[in-house]
């Protein structure tokens, strides 16, 4: 199927979680990537979502520290909307 050949990825900073969009029709239209996380808001036709990948690392402090960044993040997208 041709979805294959046109897929985009999305990964984070540290390239530990990351998002692949296999559908062509969908449209990518922000995409925030922090440090273990991203967020993606897609689009197709009239639907608008926003879909996130996270990795949490074992390490509790290093788990916090992502919390607390997409926590930051979460917060200030909703405030610029």
């Amino acid at each position: 199927h041709t979805s294959f050949w046109s897929a985009k990825s999305f990964l984070d900073k540290k390239k530990q979680a990351g998002i692949l969009i296999l559908n062509p029709d969908i449209k990518v239209e922000n995409v925030w990537a922090g440090n273990n996380f991203v967020i993606a808001e897609l689009i197709k036709k009239e639907l608008n979502v926003k879909l996130g990948s996270i990795y949490l690392p074992p390490n509790k402090i290093r788990a916090e520290e992502t919390l607390k960044e997409l926590s930051a993040v979460l917060i200030g997208k909703e405030k610029s909307s």
